[in-house]
This record gives structure tokens, C-alpha cells and sequence, in this order.
């Protein structure tokens, strides 16, 4: 898992700070072992999926992924309910519920679930606009975090450049998407020259996204006329441009991916916030699993 890779790498204070715990090596308190999750306080939609991870943070600072072992409980079921190991699904009611996840004698870990009364939907999860195949080796996944089966005939995948404002239309049309997603189903979608596998292909050799600043915006109907459902900005884009969600991530650059984490489907309308860019994408494959 690359978040737990990335974990490693740090030393313990580091780790301390990211996590949110105390460091053994600070001195004033007690040195035991506890669990974290792998994301803090969180939102989702009602009826939406979310995967975190349990780690056990021992004494010497080493850490362990427990998801499996440990025993996860909610407060209450109607607003978020355990789906499974790590596994947390948004009620049917719109609320705040604490999650805890116990194991041992370890200090349980312990989030807070915020659950919107707004509908799950798909959401556009990992983003790379160039790989070593050139310009046109792009691509962009989407997936269905919701517990229930989306149609999305006639569902639009549409570009727009950084500059493009409001009132201007989409771009480019990238794919037009057909049938229905299944919960969990992921898609992905690529430019000409992506080697991989992929659920649909948009025309041009030389590429559509621009490889550092651009947009990007799922549409339930056809370019320029369908609403949006979700969208991405990244780098250096117009205050204007609608497909920004409150503020653009980072600037992408040739290989890399902008991926939605701590977990799959992190959507809090702020692109800055729900989206990191990592150095190794995971194509047709969960960012968190």
C-alpha cells in the first residue's frame, strides 16, 4: 500500500505528526502501543463505500497494518454502518458518528464519520496526462464508490483547458460512457497511445489533457449540456473555469497521477484536499486497497 510505504519512509517523529499520535521519543507520558486509522475525521455520501486501513503503532515506533484483525464498531448503524474489515458504509441518515477500531490491549483508534444527506455518485479517482508513450498516453479512471448499480448512458467524460471560463464551451469531448457501473466497478478511459487496457479510447495521436494545467469533468448528459457530477482541476487553471472544485491540486507532470486518497472516492469538493500526486498510478486498481 503506498500510503504505508510512504509511513515507513518517515522517521518517527515525522510519522508522529502525520498520524496525529504522540512521539515515544518526546518523553512526559506513559510509551504503549496504539491503533490509528489511515485517515482522520472523514465525510462521505450517504449510501457510499469508504476502505481505511487500522495500524498498529507500537512502543519503538514500528508499524503494522491490523484492518484485518482488528474489530471495527460504529456508534450508531443508521448513519454509518461496518461493512467488513476497515470497510465503512454511509446510512441512510445524514449525521456524525464515531468510528473505533479495537485490537488487544492496544489504545483503540477512534474517527469521526461526517455522512451527507447528498447521493452517492461516481467520481473521476486517478488522472495522468502523460506517460512514456507520449502526450497521448493518458488516462482517467472512474469509479462508482456507492452501494447501488449508477446508469450512466450517455454520460460524458469532457475536457477543458486551463484557461477555458464559464460561459465558454467544454474543450474536448473525451468518451461518452455506456450501461450501468456497479458498485465498486472502476473504468478506465485513455488516449491513443495508453498500452494498457482500458474501457474506451478517445480520438487524436498527440493527446487531449494538457500534461501540466487543465481541467477535467464527468457530465450525465452530453458535452457542454449534461451537469456536472464530479470534476478535477489541477495546476494552474482560471478562477473561472467551472470545473474547479473550490481550489486545483498540484501541477501534474509526465508519468505521475493525480489520485484521490486517503481512500477511494474522497470527495469533499476540494480538489486540493481530495487529490495527492504520487509517483506511481494504479491503473485499474483502487488508490487505497
Amino acid at each position: 500500500m503506498r500510503v504505508l510505504a510512504a509511513l515507513a519512509m518517515l522517521p518517527l517523529g515525522g510519522c508522529a505528526m502525520l498520524l496525529g499520535i504522540e512521539d515515544p521519543s518526546a518523553g512526559g507520558g506513559p510509551v504503549t502501543d496504539r491503533l490509528v486509522f489511515s485517515s482522520t475525521d472523514f465525510k462521505i455520501s450517504q449510501l457510499q463505500t469508504v476502505r481505511l486501513h487500522v495500524l498498529h503503532v507500537q512502543f519503538d515506533g514500528t508499524m503494522d497494518d491490523v484492518t484485518a484483525d482488528a474489530t471495527c464498531t460504529s456508534e450508531n448503524d443508521t448513519i454509518a454502518a461496518i461493512g467488513g474489515p476497515g470497510v465503512v458504509i454511509g446510512g441512510t441518515q445524514a449525521g456524525t458518528v464515531t468510528i473505533k477500531a479495537s485490537l488487544g490491549t492496544a489504545i483503540p483508534a477512534v474517527a469521526k464519520a461526517t455522512v451527507t444527506a447528498n447521493p452517492c455518485h461516481p467520481v473521476i479517482n486517478e488522472v495522468v496526462t502523460g506517460g512514456a508513450s507520449g502526450g497521448a498516453d493518458e488516462w482517467v479512471e472512474v469509479y462508482n464508490p456507492c452501494t447501488n448499480a449508477v446508469d450512466v448512458t450517455s454520460w460524458t467524460l469532457v475536457y477543458r483547458a486551463a484557461g477555458t471560463i464559464s460561459g465558454v464551451p467544454d474543450s474536448n469531448l473525451m468518451v461518452t460512457l455506456t450501461g450501468q457501473m456497479l458498485p465498486g466497478e472502476l473504468r478506465l478511459y485513455a488516449g491513443s497511445s495508453y498500452t494498457g487496457t482500458s474501457d474506451g479510447t478517445w480520438p487524436g495521436t498527440s493527446g487531449i489533457m494538457q500534461q501540466m494545467s487543465g481541467a477535467v469533468a464527468l457530465r450525465d448528459g452530453p458535452k457542454d449540456l449534461g451537469s456536472l457530477v464530479d470534476s478535477v482541476a489541477y495546476g494552474t487553471v482560471a478562477d473561472a473555469n467551472p470545473f474547479i472544485e473550490t481550489k486545483a491540486t498540484m501541477m501534474m507532470s509526465n508519468g505521475v497521477s493525480a489520485s484521490r486518497l486517503p481512500f477511494d472516492g474522497n470527495d469533499t469538493n476540494d480538489n486540493s484536499a481530495d487529490f495527492m500526486i504520487i509517483p506511481t498510478p494504479t491503473p485499474h486498481a483502487l488508490n487505497a486497497p
